[in-house]
């Protein structure tokens, strides 16, 4: 194929489906709108946000770094630029797009499969899936684990590549590049890893229902390279400190342990989803199963696709599910979501494309939409959410090194004392009351249990970026004993705060302690709604 041939198939594809990206994209943009000018970084995340600074090789997320790299036009990454946002928002539309054509096998047009398209957005707008899209720096990578885990259906599976395998050189291509999407997707986003299996399992469930030849070479290729490149993964990246913590269920106890991470999955949707949010659900669902009964062979596909979604629910999430330390933070869930998305689509698909003058159609489209609307609000409070607690931070550290300036008057004063916080930096208010009010909130802003508990301010907030050069590293790593704090003299006391010295202490130098009060956490709100204990 020449170069010119080239661009004029581009050019082809270009046309016919930019009208419905453009409308996914507007979509994504919408949800993710308040995001895009949020200042909110959390405490892992902040020394890239100040300093810049490439992945932890610690994650094995090579592919992300190297994505980053380009994104971000420097090998200095600085965790602050929407753009890699915006390019995640452009790449949730082409997966929305790539599936809806997987599922109706013709051209995808906006005003033919508007629905479809419609529905294909929850896995990307879903209130689980939220904190995936937060991150600034890491937004595209996980775009990039997802795509990849949908490349291989779209360009191999429907393709043929690797159904005939008298053919060595096109089914080594097929091989080859699934292989190499799914270490592409453990290399950059390791919770998408459900994603390839559950759509695996839609593509069979396709299949059967639409009475096509499902090719047992093709399954058995599939799964060979997703088991051989997730062990050759593993291999590789286990020396890693990150991974050396995680601990898979043995054997005797997989079963077991596999069952308690399904209930515990279960647990959290439970708590997460509002009434409303469940009832618009279940119109939806009923609604697809009737319109599909309703069909030349709609028995056949409301059977196998309620076959799908029981079967998906355990691969949904990947190697996660076997894992002593099963994480539940948001996320973790978009393999569910989008396994979800893939049984609305496999119910309902032909039905939604077809006229009918069953009227349950409009109740669908309804509910359709006042779910995507719902999403939508969640998406824009809990945005506005992370602007209020960036604020909030701001206002107390910005206390903090006020006070520390009127202590120290230069550098070279403090270059024997070690710093540290004791207590919590604890929520802003508006940032509380929308944890209570959206229960899903706390597992999409697990950074709130981690970092309050853990890291109350964040000591880069607290320090580097008030250009405040305090050595905190010693008195982390060593600590201090419990009787030195009783001994400190109060330097300031404020209604949030209080400031302490210590003279002598067992690190050999001065110490300077910053004890946060009760009154640095947010009035009237229930504390054991808004954490939970991660894992």
């Amino acid at each position: 194929m020449t170069k010119r041939n080239v661009c004029r198939r581009i050019g082809e594809i270009v046309k016919l489906y930019y009208k419905p990206f453009l409308f996914l994209f507007a979509i994504y943009l919408l949800a993710m709108i308040t995001l895009l000018r949020d200042h909110y970084t959390f405490v892992d995340d902040l020394y890239r946000s100040i300093y810049g600074g490439a992945w932890n090789d610690d994650f094995g997320r090579f592919s992300s770094s190297f994505l980053s790299y380009f994104l971000n036009q420097s090998f200095s990454l600085f965790d602050i630029s929407p753009i890699p946002q915006i390019i995640a928002m452009g790449m949730m539309a082409c997966v929305s797009l790539m599936l809806v054509k997987l599922f109706i096998s013709e051209t995808v047009n906006l005003k033919k499969h508007f629905w479809l398209l419609l529905i294909t957005t929850m896995i990307g707008i879903s209130p689980f899936v939220m904190n995936a899209w937060m991150y600034k720096f890491d937004a595209p990578c996980m775009a990039l684990g997802i795509m990849a885990s949908v490349l291989p259906y779209v360009l191999i599976w429907n393709k043929g590549f690797v159904e005939n395998i008298k053919d060595p050189i096109k089914f080594s291509i097929g091989l080859f590049a699934t292989m190499v999407c799914v270490l592409v997707m453990w290399s950059s986003f390791q919770a998408a890893s459900g994603i390839f299996l559950v759509l695996g399992l839609a593509m069979i469930a396709r299949d059967l229902i639409n009475k096509k030849k499902c090719s047992v070479l093709q399954i058995a290729t599939f799964v060979f390279s997703y088991v051989v490149v997730s062990l050759l993964f593993y291999l590789i990246i286990k020396d890693g400190e990150y991974y050396r913590e995680i601990t898979a269920f043995g054997f005797s106890e997989i079963l077991g342990g596999i069952w308690g991470n399904i209930c515990l999955a279960a647990g959290v949707v439970a708590d997460s989803m509002k009434t409303y949010w469940w009832i618009l659900v279940a119109i939806i669902v009923l609604g697809l199963g009737v319109l599909a009964f309703l069909q030349k062979g709609g028995r056949k596909r409301v059977l196998l696709s309620c076959l799908y979604l029981i079967l998906s629910l355990p691969v949904s999430f990947g190697a996660y599910i076997a894992l002593e330390s099963f994480p539940i933070y948001g996320r973790s869930f978009i393999g569910l979501c989008f396994g979800f998305t893939l049984f609305l689509l496999l119910l309902g698909g032909d039905a939604l494309t077809k006229k009918t003058t069953v009227k349950v159609k409009g109740v669908i489209y309804a509910a359709v939409v006042l779910l995507i609307y719902s999403s939508l609000t969640f998406a824009w409070s809990f945005g506005n959410a992370l602007n209020d607690q960036y604020r909030y931070d701001e206002f107390l550290s910005g206390m903090i090194a006020e006070d520390l300036a009127d202590i120290y008057k230069t550098r070279e004063e403090i270059d024997e004392t070690a710093f540290i916080i004791k207590g919590e930096g604890g929520l802003s208010a508006v940032m509380a009351h929308h944890l209570e009010s959206f229960p899903v909130a706390k597992y999409v802003f697990f950074g709130a249990q981690t970092g309050v508990n853990r890291d109350p301010l964040g000591y880069y907030r607290v320090f580097d970026y008030h250009n405040y050069p305090a050595d905190w590293f010693s008195a982390i790593e060593d600590g201090y004993y419990d009787e030195e704090y009783n001994e400190a003299e109060v330097l300031a006391d404020t209604y949030y705060y209080q400031i302490k010295k210590i003279e002598e202490t067992s690190l050999g130098k001065k110490m300077i302690i910053i004890d946060l009060k009760e009154q640095a956490q947010p009035l009237h709100y229930d504390k054991d709604r808004v954490f939970f204990d991660q894992f």
